[in-house]
């Protein structure tokens, strides 16, 4: 074969590689059948003019523009005219993988729905991306508000420490007091630890007696809620009748001439309102707190009742270290005073003989210290001192610090507090029957 042949067909050779080097590598594409949809955006979110259009996950076309109509994103894409877009399919903006290219992203739709045609006299109507962005600054603005809580809590940690060492003459005379009172306090804290013991026994035969009873103490529930709103409806009758009898209105006004049945139905009126009136004004909250243990590294649960008959004062019973094999269960039971910005409790804390104080900086923000563990001969009481800080209502995050005189070390966490509006019927109608 002549050198003027192979070099003939080497060329022809090459020229086939280079044109299919082209079509793969170069992304070259054969003309197909396509046409154009507009549609506008909320916001783009970083798309571009070639970014992918797809339908079910699949490639169907591409962004051929991208332009602001009146300040609104306008975009129009180019698809194949194989492919219809139903008219309820949703048009979106995504991005491939986490920090990949951004794409729109076609929805099937319903398999019933109809299909849009190859001309449109206005534009489709897409939904705007999730914005990383904006999650991103929540988060940081989250951590430092995390980080400042945190330096507030260990200037105030070093401020406790420096008060209580330049104190601690007054401090060892109040603490050989309170521990006298902690002395006295044994048998009660003896017979309180029986009664966690039975409080627990007595919680399993509650929640099996629920889970028996469901039905028929939903059914007692709704028809106590009658029941008030039956009360107040013969409450404004009485008045009614009350009234007329005082005007000598009808047969009975006229009949009856003294006043007993009329300062007897007066009587009758107002303690049937002062009932009601206390009933509706007893609050019960369920209260759930989960606390970082920076000690032991675990997280420390309580569970427990709050019971508020009047603005100014409440109740609170709590167990704690539920479910821990190798601890016995501690016990709250706390009596709770509100002085204007200012609150005072004391009882059992965590199954000790305790109180403290706390104060209201703001209405999201508490400032609060407590005093447990008197009884300790080989060290000296438990002091505690934290914030607390309300994000939302019924969630707060608060951190503290704990054994604040011997071996310091701090307790972070949340605090979920939820209104039970039935159980506070039980609660009114035994505070009536004992009054």
């Amino acid at each position: 074969m002549k050198s003027e042949v192979k070099l003939g067909l080497l060329s022809i050779v090459i020229l086939i590689l280079f044109t299919w080097m082209m079509i793969v590598l170069g992304d070259i594409k054969f003309q197909k059948n396509t046409y154009l949809v507009p549609i506008t955006f909320p916001y783009v979110g970083g798309l571009d003019i070639k970014s992918s259009v797809r339908l079910a996950g699949v490639k169907i076309g591409e962004v051929k523009e991208i332009e602001l109509r009146d300040g609104v994103p306008f975009v129009v894409i180019e698809i194949e005219d194989s492919i219809h877009i139903k008219k309820d399919a949703e048009i979106t903006i995504n991005t491939l993988g986490f920090i990949g290219s951004n794409y729109i992203e076609i929805g099937s739709g319903s398999p019933n729905a109809e299909a849009y045609g190859e001309i449109f006299n206005e534009s489709l109507q897409g939904e705007a991306p999730l914005n990383i962005g904006d999650i991103m600054n929540l988060i940081n603005d989250a951590s430092q508000k995390f980080n400042e809580i945190g330096d507030s809590i260990t200037e105030l940690s070093k401020e406790i420490q420096g008060i209580l060492q330049e104190n601690k003459e007054n401090l060892s005379s109040t603490i050989e007091n309170l521990a006298e009172l902690s002395e006295a306090s044994k048998n009660l804290i003896f017979k309180l630890d029986a009664l966690s013991g039975q409080l627990n026994q007595t919680a399993t035969n509650l929640n099996k007696f629920y889970s028996e009873n469901k039905d028929t103490l939903q059914s007692t529930f709704t028809n106590i809620d009658k029941l008030v709103e039956e009360l107040q409806a013969t409450s404004s009758s009485l008045k009614e009748i009350s009234r007329k009898i005082e005007m000598g209105e009808g047969s009975l006004g006229k009949v009856i001439s003294d006043d007993k049945l009329y300062n007897d139905i007066n009587s009758l009126v107002l303690k049937s309102n002062n009932m009601l009136e206390k009933v509706t004004s007893i609050k019960t909250f369920w209260e759930y707190e989960g606390l970082y243990n920076e000690f032991d590294e675990i997280v420390d649960s309580k569970i427990g009742l709050k019971i508020e008959p009047g603005s100014n004062n409440s109740y609170f019973i709590a167990v704690s270290n539920l479910g821990k094999d190798d601890e016995d269960i501690n016990l709250d039971l706390l009596l709770n005073y509100k002085l204007s910005r200012l609150t005072l409790f004391g009882g059992l804390i965590e199954s000790s003989a305790g109180f403290g104080v706390a104060f209201e900086l703001s209405p999201s923000i508490n400032l609060f210290f407590k005093g447990l563990n008197f009884e300790r001969n080989d060290m000296g009481p438990n002091l505690r001192a934290g914030l607390s800080l309300r994000l939302f209502k019924g969630f707060d995050i608060y951190a503290e610090g704990n054994d604040l005189l011997e071996d310091a070390y701090y307790r972070a966490g949340i605090k979920l507090s939820l209104e039970d509006k039935n159980i506070k019927y039980i609660f009114g109608f035994l505070g009536l029957t004992a009054n």
